[in-house]
Formats: structure tokens, sequence, C-alpha cells
């Protein structure tokens, strides 16, 4: 929250689309953190489903560092590419047209 509440003090200069696209990344980074962080919570009841069934504590689900990092960065390239397009139109108009004909 305090890093968007950063971006949205920075001063509107006239590329708006910047400011887009950092709030894009600080979401993407978000999300993919949050994701990892479900995921490793899911992990506990996981791998004791799995103990269950296999009578065996040698089968673990894990997920891997690298695994993680690469989730995260597809994150942030997924929310980039979603709202790219959005906003290069939202920074070519006008504000005012903008919220009179939307």
């Amino acid at each position: 929250m305090l890093v968007w509440v950063a971006v949205r003090s920075v001063p509107q200069r006239k590329n708006v689309s910047t400011v887009f696209h950092a709030e894009t990344f600080i979401i993407g980074l978000c999300s993919g953190l949050l994701g990892i962080g479900i995921f490793l919570l899911l992990l506990l009841p996981g791998n004791a489903i799995i103990h269950a069934l296999t009578g065996s504590t040698d089968i673990n689900a894990i997920l891997p560092l690298g695994g993680a990092v690469i989730l995260i960065i597809l994150s942030m390239l997924l929310t980039l590419i979603g709202v790219l397009i959005p906003a290069e139109k939202a920074a070519r108009k006008d504000p005012v047209t903008a919220l009179r004909t939307e």
C-alpha cells in the first residue's frame, strides 16, 4: 500500500502511461507474492494428505525457489500485458473527454 501511495504522489508528467506501468508492476508483484504465499500455506495440508494416502513421509510436495521466482515474474508480465493496451489508449485521450464518453 505504501508503494502505491508513493507512485500516486509522483507529480503527473506528460507521460501518464509511466504511472500506469508502475502501478501495474506493483500489482503484478503483489499478486505473485500473494499467490506464492497461498500456495505455500496450501502445501501444509497437501503434504498431510499425501502422507496419509501413501503411509510414508518420503514423498513431499515442494515449491522450488527458482519456480517461485519464475511464477512471480510471469505474474508481473501477464499483468503488464493485460494493462498495456488500455493504458496506451487512456494516455492518448483527453481526461475530460474520456470521462464524458465512458
